[in-house]
């Protein structure tokens, strides 16, 4: 879905991954240059426990909320440049390893999460987090990456379910009809409502529910 938003063209690519039953959709907008990404996951575990990103828009450098939980091990990705694909794998994880059955037979000790996660441009590359298991995908853009949307859950053990991204395109100006909602739905850190409304719209049209 392409929108302008201060005089720039966006387009925001659906989440991957699958989204289960008890989690919450997120959706930081296209807030700006990434600055720095929290990331806290577990290779052992191949899980992406949480994510947070720090933004700069308009000479400011504002942080989105935590998405996620803060288990497993704790790093900082600092891009020199802007970053311009993320690609990952997601698949199931087992909450009681110890019961010895598989999917099928106990789908409730289950849940479908984000096990890996990389980021990088022509120049860098940060990663994997993660464990790279399950089912992979891959966002590539000509310019960079500006905010991230997806899925999470913040009790248990904490995890990210699913993960979509914008990106700026560099166009000025949008071919054809487009519907004035485009743009007043996306969501920014300090509007509440625009959020909202962009989560809103996220979960009716675009989440990945399980």
């Amino acid at each position: 879905m392409a929108f302008e938003k201060d005089g720039q063209i966006y387009i925001r690519l659906k989440e991957r991954g699958c989204q289960n039953s008890s989690d919450k959709s997120w959706d930081d907008g296209a807030t700006g240059r990434i600055k720095h990404i929290f990331i806290w996951h577990d290779k052992y575990e191949r899980i992406i426990h949480g994510i947070q990103t720090t933004y700069e828009r308009k000479g400011e450098v504002v942080i989105s909320k935590m998405h996620g939980g803060n288990q497993g091990n704790f790093e900082t990705i600092t891009p020199n440049k802007p970053l311009t694909w993320m690609s990952g794998y997601y698949g199931s994880y087992c909450v009681e390893r110890e019961l010895f059955v598989d999917e099928e037979e106990a789908p409730w000790n289950y849940y479908k999460v984000i096990t890996s996660l990389k980021f990088g441009n022509q120049e860098e590359s940060y990663g994997p987090f993660g464990f790279d298991d399950g089912t992979p995908f891959f966002f590539r853009g000509n310019t960079e990456i500006v905010g991230f949307h997806g899925s999470s859950n913040d009790e248990y053990f904490g995890y990210v379910s699913t993960i979509g991204l914008y990106i700026k395109t560099g166009a000025v100006a949008i071919l054809g009809n487009t519907s004035s909602a485009s743009t007043t739905q996306i969501g920014s850190l300090d509007d509440d409502e625009a959020e909202e409304k962009s989560v809103a719209s996220s979960k009716a049209n675009e989440s990945n529910i399980c």
